[in-house]
């Protein structure tokens, strides 16, 4: 009874697989037919030809007694009529149903009856008593090699070819099952050893594989590869040796790959690959544990066992023939079990404790993955597959083992996959897939993400990261001037203030403004690397998107930082801060010389300027107003000589003139405020006086140095007059009384709107416009409330004069004024 139900058992595992091998088989050969057929009857039929008749000669005369008659002439001989000739075409060789059922199917329908008919034998021995258990051993090893003897014999003739493979693949099974009933039931010699039964299955194995290369039989490769994975499992010992198992299979996937590359059976390498895991996992399950395999040095047997079978079946890609396309399908089969297997090993901390083991087998497997993609591009879905497992792996690494003790080693396990991912993106743009391009560029930004996850899980972070992170960061900048697209650089410098913000916010304590030095310097690092590599890529790739907003957002970013990380550490004294945030505006300056995006320089004002406003906002202290004073004034001039320093070059542009005179203008109320604590004497008008011989100073080197036909004169020009105006008027109103602030306003909007007729310049006008206007708001809204009668009455009068002479020059002027030739 134990017998039939192995038997049976053998059956109901092998058979579906046989009879779905055979029936996919005889669907690709229809498939063929039919498109044979097809193709024959699109095709024109050329008509035979019938070659003409040829005339009979005449029959010469028989020599007779009698004289010839006459002028005796034989008879015309007809003409010949072509005869129609029907087109031949040829008659395809179709598979019909009758040829399916009784060439195939029942040579099938009769190797399973035989085999069952075998089965019940059996049986029905073993329920009478007929033989011994020898005997029937005997019998079932005689009946499997008769079988396969005979499939052999009938291969001789091609048209018996299903037949002989029928019972080729019955003897194979039957083998098989014999074998193993030997050897699990009764005991009996030599089946008895393990080893005996072994190398018999071995042999039937090789047997069954040289038998479908011969007789060109993918179903009796299927049965012999079955029996193949089956043989370890039947003949178990209980016992773990690793290597006489998979050496087994080892050599058993060798053949398989061999019959593969010969008989091109691309779904024998998928099926010999998901046995090769089930095997794995089998082992895994039952000896890991048991056998301490997740303890010191006997880990590295799991690790190589998993990527030496990757290894095979990946060089087995390379080894083809020239016409062949092997299918990647198994070595992807077997780095998903092996990366299953790196996350399972993530559950014993005797394994996760020690990366340098279990990232081998991380990173082998990356490696072999883009190995088998690079071989076969059709298969680059699993590359990005494989990197978001790895990703996932390092992930919950740091967040479940991570250590201050281990933070070097996560460091370098982090710019180690961002290097990989790199080179591979680049190698890959390189071979000149312009499809995949967009999302290669991204791939070095893992590392960048994966320098976020120790400051958020470690209490203490040591000054090892930001080294690892600037070395992420050139990773992502380096395939961006290899690819041309900016957006995962501007992505990484947003990742990268992140993660100073969360160790500054996360990690200094409040108050702890002698914690600002690493900060500081760990700032201007990054600052200066991104400023640079933003610059250059926006020159060198001036058409890619964002070409033109990098530079700025690279500017932009570190000045907020730098101003939230003081106001979070409460700086009294300005020097770390301002001195940094000076450092930052000479080297946008620079670059601006550099690469001539003059952008960067309006940038680098308006970044300052909110720098010094957040100091004295959040944390002025009057024991410090000298040293904010000098720093404010030195802001002030570096902005108002920047300019004046390069000659001609500049002549023509318009953003660093134009940064030049509103400097004064942005830091006047600050230095005002900085005054008042130190010096509350000062006369008044003093300040006002001071601030505008700078924009008069660049007014009048505007005018003697720049060429009249320059288009960016007049702006330039106007843009000094302009600040300087404000700081007259300005003085004027300090000088007297407050109230007269309204008509020095409105007499510099009639100024400017002068100034703006006489040049054509129509921003010159629209200034003188706003400036009339702020002096008639605050007439209405402010003077007519809070000013005695003498002082209203001036102020009226003043600015009524001004407006009339506003509406007189434009109705003199406006209608005869040209375009302006810059605005």
């Amino acid at each position: 009874m134990e017998m039939l139900l192995v038997l049976l058992a053998v059956v109901v595992l092998v058979m579906p697989v046989v009879s779905l091998v055979i029936a996919v088989r005889a669907r690709q050969q229809v498939g063929e037919l039919r498109r044979e057929v097809e193709r024959l009857r699109q095709g024109e039929t050329k008509p035979l030809v019938v070659p003409k008749p040829v005339s009979a000669p005449p029959p010469r005369p028989v020599e007779t007694c009698e004289a010839p008659k006459p002028n005796a002439l034989p008879p015309p001989i007809p003409p010949s009529m072509p005869a129609k000739v029907k087109p031949v075409v040829a008659e395809p060789k179709g598979l019909t149903m009758e040829q399916f059922m009784g060439g195939k199917l029942f040579a099938w329908i009769g190797g399973l009856a035989l085999f069952l008919g075998i089965v019940f034998f059996v049986k029905l021995s073993l329920e009478r008593g007929w033989i011994s258990p020898g005997l029937r051993v005997a019998i079932g090893l005689a009946t499997g090699a008769a079988l396969v003897i005979a499939g052999v014999l009938t291969q001789r003739k091609e048209r018996y070819a299903v037949l002989a493979q029928t019972l080729c693949a019955t003897g194979i099974v039957a083998l098989y099952g014999v074998s193993f009933a030997a050897h699990a039931l009764y005991q009996l010699p030599p089946f008895d050893h393990v080893m005996v039964t072994f190398g018999f299955m071995a042999v039937v194995t090789a047997v069954a594989f040289v038998l479908a290369v011969r007789m060109q039989a993918k179903v009796v490769a299927v049965l012999g590869l079955l029996g193949g994975f089956l043989t370890p499992v039947l003949c178990s010992t209980g016992r773990d040796q690793a290597l006489a198992l998979f050496g087994y299979i080892a050599l058993l996937d060798l053949g398989v790959l061999a019959i593969v590359r010969r008989m091109r059976w691309q779904a024998l390498a998928a099926l010999a690959a998901a046995g090769t895991v089930l095997m794995q996992g089998g082992w895994m399950l039952r000896f890991f544990q048991s056998s301490g395999y997740a303890v010191g040095s006997a880990t590295w047997v799991p690790v190589g066992l998993l990527l030496g079978f990757l290894a095979l079946f990946t060089a087995a890609l390379a080894w083809k023939r020239k016409e062949d396309e092997a299918s990647p399908l198994g070595a992807i089969l077997l780095a998903g079990g092996a990366m299953l297997s790196a996350l399972v090993f993530l559950s014993y901390d005797s394994i996760s404790s020690r990366p340098g083991v279990l990232y081998t087998l991380v990173f082998a497997i990356q490696a072999l993955v883009m190995a088998v993609v690079w071989l076969r591009p059709q298969a680059r879905a699993a590359q990005g597959i494989a990197a978001s497992l790895g990703f996932l792996h390092l992930w919950i690494w740091t967040q479940e083992h991570l250590t201050t003790e281990l933070l070097g080693w996560a460091l370098g396990l982090y710019l180690m996959f961002g290097a990989m991912q790199t080179a591979f993106a680049v190698l890959w743009m390189r071979r000149g897939d312009d499809d995949a391009r967009p999302i290669m560029c991204w791939a070095p930004l893992v590392s960048v993400v994966l320098m976020l996850l120790p400051v958020a899980s470690l209490p203490e972070v040591s000054v090892m990261l930001w080294p690892a992170l600037l070395v992420a960061n050139l990773l992502v900048i380096g395939v961006a001037m290899a690819s041309g697209s900016l957006m995962p650089v501007l992505a990484a410098l947003v990742l990268t203030m992140i993660t100073i913000s969360a160790w500054v916010f996360g990690r200094l304590p409040a108050n702890a403004a002698e914690s600002l030095t690493p900060f500081l310097v760990v700032l201007g690092g990054f600052s200066v690397v991104f400023g640079l590599a933003a610059s250059v890529l926006a020159k060198r790739h001036a058409q890619a998107p964002l070409a033109q907003g990098m530079p700025v957002s690279a500017a932009v970013m570190p000045f907020l930082l730098l101003i939230a990380a003081m106001m979070h550490l409460h700086v009294g004294d300005p020097t770390p801060v301002f001195g940094l945030g000076m450092a930052l505006v000479v080297f946008l300056l620079a670059l601006t010389r550099w690469t001539g995006l003059t952008v960067l320089v309006p940038t680098a004002l308006g970044c300052s300027l909110a720098l010094q406003w957040a100091w004295h906002s959040g944390n002025f202290a009057p024991v410090h107003a000298r040293t904010a004073l000098a720093w404010h004034a030195g802001f002030t001039a570096v902005f108002m000589i920047f300019p004046h320093l390069f000659g001609k070059g500049w002549q023509t542009r318009v953003s660093p003139w134009l940064a030049s005179a509103a400097s004064g203008l942005g830091i006047f109320a600050v230095v005002c405020w900085t005054v008042e604590v130190l010096w509350r004497e000062l006369p008044d008008g003093f300040l006002p006086t001071l601030f505008s011989l700078p924009p008069l100073v660049g007014l009048a080197w505007v005018m003697r140095y720049h060429a009249a036909d320059n288009p960016a004169r007049r702006v330039q020009a106007g843009g000094f007059l302009f600040v300087a105006l404000f700081f007259i008027t300005l003085f004027f109103a300090w000088q007297f009384e407050k109230q007269w602030i309204t008509l020095g306003w409105a007499l510099e909007g009639a100024v400017l709107l002068g100034i703006g007729f006489r040049w054509h310049l129509r921003v010159m006008r629209q200034a003188g416009l706003a400036v009339v206007a702020m002096a008639l708001t605050r007439l209405f809204f402010w003077d007519l409330e809070r000013s005695d009668s003498l002082h209203r009455i001036g102020a009226f009068i003043g600015v009524a004069i001004v407006a009339l002479g506003v509406s007189w020059l434009y109705q003199r002027f406006l209608s005869d004024d040209e375009p302006p030739a810059c605005s």
